[in-house]
């Protein structure tokens, strides 16, 4: 398959950007991977680990980095742009509708909804990423020492990768050296 240009790049990652409502992950990842298979799951991953430790939103620096691959500096504008353009202007008018209706019970039982879908989104794209990471034991409890500093110690990104970066060397440098 031929290398996606600017149009297309701008193309497709509008569509993840009009379908991410509650987070654009699972979208990007479903695009790319599986309707586009302009990346495999493990690549993906690999670009969402870069994504996720440069400051930003995550999709969007996903979007710069799948941009420059495939079509340099013009591929990144395109990704970006498309990614973002349509839903700005829907959050635009969101933000004068609720101005607006904002009191209304319903809107508020509208909103706690959403939340609700978009917990679950985060979930299954969690479930998914988790496929494209390898089944080694010291590669899931990385990925569980991670989880559990983030999530039950409420430790900061960067004190999960102070503390994950050199474990995670250092374990690959020892089982390599026995599994070599």
């Amino acid at each position: 398959m031929a290398a996606p240009d600017a149009g297309k790049l701008f193309v497709q990652f509008a569509k993840v950007g009009l379908s991410g409502f509650g987070g654009c992950l699972p979208w990007a990842q479903r695009a790319l991977v599986d309707q586009l298979r302009w990346i495999d799951q493990k690549t993906f991953t690999e670009l969402l680990g870069i994504a996720q430790v440069l400051p930003g939103p995550n999709v969007c620096n996903l979007a710069l980095i799948v941009g420059t691959q495939f079509a340099g500096w013009r591929g990144a504008a395109a990704a970006l742009g498309g990614l973002l353009f349509a839903p700005c202007l829907i959050v635009l008018a969101l933000g004068a509708a609720y101005a607006h209706f904002g009191h209304q019970p319903q809107v508020h039982a509208a909103l706690s909804g959403m939340a609700s879908v978009g917990a679950g989104l985060l979930l299954a794209s969690a479930l998914s990423l988790f496929r494209g990471i390898s089944r080694r034991r010291v590669d899931v409890l990385l990925a569980m020492a991670a989880c559990t500093a983030l999530g039950l110690f409420g430790w900061s990104l960067w004190q999960v990768l102070a503390v994950q970066v050199p474990a995670a060397l250092a374990l690959h440098a020892y089982t390599g050296r026995r599994d070599g």
